[in-house]
């Protein structure tokens, strides 16, 4: 699992690959799609992207609050974590 150490929201994207986070149309990704906080599942049929930020857990969920489970594909250190992490900091390619 990846881990994304000293990232800079208002500097920094993360990339997702549309091969593997399939249920991402390529370009950016929509603030609907995007959701955080202490959870790690998505919380409506819209969400794709979820951040725990309680333990900095990035999760995909390719049916949004669907049945499937989510899938955590990577971890953010929320200690050299600056700025608020939203949508507009990741691109699906």
């Amino acid at each position: 699992m990846s881990r994304i150490a000293d990232f800079m929201a208002a500097d920094d994207t993360i990339q997702l690959d549309n091969s593997i986070f399939a249920a991402l149309a390529e370009g950016a990704l929509g603030a609907n799609a995007f959701q955080s906080g202490a959870q790690s599942t998505a919380g409506s049929a819209d969400v794709r992207i979820v951040l725990n930020t309680a333990t900095g857990g990035l999760f995909y969920d390719a049916d949004g609050a669907g049945g499937a489970d989510a899938v955590q594909f990577a971890t953010l250190d929320l200690v050299g974590l600056v700025g608020p992490v939203t949508a507009a900091d990741f691109t699906v390619i």
